[in-house]
């Protein structure tokens, strides 16, 4: 995925002191001093989100569904994760437990509150139990904490955000850009949905769950929040700024960005487009071949619902087949030019599974401005080879790019749907909830979000039967996003059920308990016995 910028502050000199550290679990982070103004502190949270930005440029996508292997985690999330908590608490170390903070200090210590929350989130469940880092001393006997632990520490970290944290995204320390009050509101929401679940199992969280996303919905309009009006603007690469971001990670609108690694997926992107154009120069027929995290698994997609959001999600009309006359045909208007014709097709779930490959996820604001009619192209002859120049062929004019498109690790939709499910699971399904999940329904299939439609779920539903529609529903609306499906799977303890909902080629895996968490990497379990 892509590096947030943030702007008008030197994310260069955050790169430089903020190194990566191979011991990250163990090591201090020396490079924050004290910090006496509110420009020390946008300087050191700011690279508290070029941390951020660097884990979710590296992470895999936790896609379950189309795209899952315990977890589809990588042991490079740990070092990663680590980081940001380490920069997070030294920062937060300057200020815990002080009185008369200046005012122009709080925002910044609100986010780094919440980041060191969410990288814990992660954490969790990602690894499972891990060791909660509290300072940034050289520690190498640190023993793992317990589940309940660990999720206190985060409910205390959110609680300590929210009571820091301006009151609305227009009074943030970037209004409408940096985290406020009901920022952390939404990821406390999300964080008691999963203490509900796997592993600890604590069902009067859901009770809390809907009490605390209730509070965020009722005062949305305050906050800043709500749906978007249309659920392309969430990919379109116009649209960054909108209400529906609630914890989100932007781009400077020239679409510079920091490349922390040289293979992140826009780099990943290209290369597979440079494939498929040696392909086409050879003159074959060939389907597109993307990368895994750009493309769904066949039964998921094939199963996804027929919908506005289906064709906003999906980019179906892609580049499969060229289709060539016995060669090169002269192009009798054009002396010295030479023509051949393109089809871009427009995939359905008609075709077979093997064309998979050529569907892909426009989330991630990619795609293709063609149809499916076959097109010209025309080429001069190459003067020293005698033969058709091919190199002149510019692919980019078919390709958008989405160089500004913000990662958005939150939106106002997880609030509406983890308050629907919330209140069925606490026994409190009532119309709001209905309601709810409703709203993003309709969205879903671009009919006003405010009124009835064919597209609502009916009254009548078991709370179990309303409470599976809306895990369906947070399926289809944010998978291939960071929260998505995986997560979900987990807390309700349905990863065994994957070889029922993903494509296996054969032997089929079973999955057990053993796949809900990835192993903490070996190498620090050889610094740390204790995280054996």
């Amino acid at each position: 995925m892509k590096n947030c910028n943030m702007k008008n502050l030197n994310y260069l000199l955050l790169i430089l002191v903020f190194s990566s550290c191979q011991k990250i679990l163990h090591e201090p982070d020396y490079a924050i001093s004290k910090i006496t103004s509110s420009g020390e502190m946008n300087v050191a949270v700011n690279g508290l989100y070029a941390r951020l930005s660097l884990y979710m440029n590296n992470s895999d996508d936790e896609r379950a569904d189309d795209y899952a292997s315990k977890g589809g985690f990588s042991d490079a999330n740990w070092p990663a994760l680590y980081n940001i908590v380490i920069s997070a608490n030294s920062i937060i170390a300057q200020f815990e437990n002080k009185k008369g903070i200046i005012a122009g200090l709080k925002p910044g210590i609100g986010e780094a509150y919440l980041i060191r929350a969410y990288a814990y989130f992660r954490l969790v469940r990602n690894f499972g139990q891990v060791p909660v880092v509290k300072d940034v001393n050289v520690n190498y006997t640190m023993p793992k904490s317990s589940f309940h632990d660990i999720y206190a520490f985060i409910e205390a970290d959110l609680l300590k955000a929210i009571s820091f944290l301006p009151s609305s995204m227009a009074l943030s320390r970037i209004p409408y850009e940096t985290p406020c009050r009901g920022s952390a509101k939404v990821l406390l929401a999300e964080v008691y949905l999963t203490m509900g679940g796997y592993p600890l199992n604590d069902n009067s969280k859901y009770l809390k769950a809907a009490q605390i996303a209730g509070e965020v919905k009722d005062s949305a309009y305050y906050y800043g929040f709500g749906l978007t009006p249309d659920y392309a603007y969430l990919s379109d690469n116009i649209h960054t700024r909108t209400n529906e971001n609630v914890f989100t990670l932007f781009y400077t609108q020239q679409g510079v960005k920091l490349d922390y690694n040289t293979l992140n997926s826009e780099t990943h992107f290209y290369m597979g487009t440079i494939a498929w154009m040696q392909n086409f120069l050879s003159q074959m027929p060939y389907g597109y071949h993307f990368v895994h995290w750009f493309t769904p698994c066949w039964t998921f997609f094939k199963n996804y619902p027929n919908s506005y959001r289906k064709e906003v999600t999906f980019q179906t009309i892609v580049p499969k087949t060229i289709i060539w006359y016995t060669s090169w045909q002269p192009d009798m208007q054009n002396p010295g030019k030479y023509y051949g014709l393109i089809r871009f097709k427009k995939i359905s779930t008609n075709d077979s599974a093997s064309v998979i490959d050529n569907v892909f996820y426009k989330k991630y604001g990619y795609s293709f401005n063609v149809t499916d009619t076959p097109f010209t192209v025309t080429l001069a002859i190459d003067s020293t080879t005698g033969n058709v120049d091919t190199s002149s062929i510019n692919f980019k004019k078919y390709f958008n790019s989405g160089a500004n498109q913000p990662i958005r690790i939150f939106r106002y939709a997880h609030t509406l749907l983890t308050y629907a499910e919330a209140k069925a699971r606490s026994g409190q399904l009532d119309a709001s909830a209905y309601e709810a999940v409703n709203m993003v329904r309709r969205r879903a299939n671009k009919v006003d979000i405010n009124s009835p439609s064919k597209y609502d779920l009916q009254p009548g539903l078991s709370a179990t039967q309303f409470a599976d529609s809306v895990i369906w529903e947070r399926a289809w609306e944010f998978c291939a996003e960071p929260e998505g499906r995986w997560y979900d799977l987990v807390r309700l303890e349905m990863v065994e059920q994957l070889p029922q909902l993903k494509d296996f080629p054969p032997p089929v895996p079973m999955y057990t308990k053993s796949n809900y968490f990835s192993p903490i990497p070996s190498n620090d379990i050889a610094l740390d016995p204790n995280l054996n």
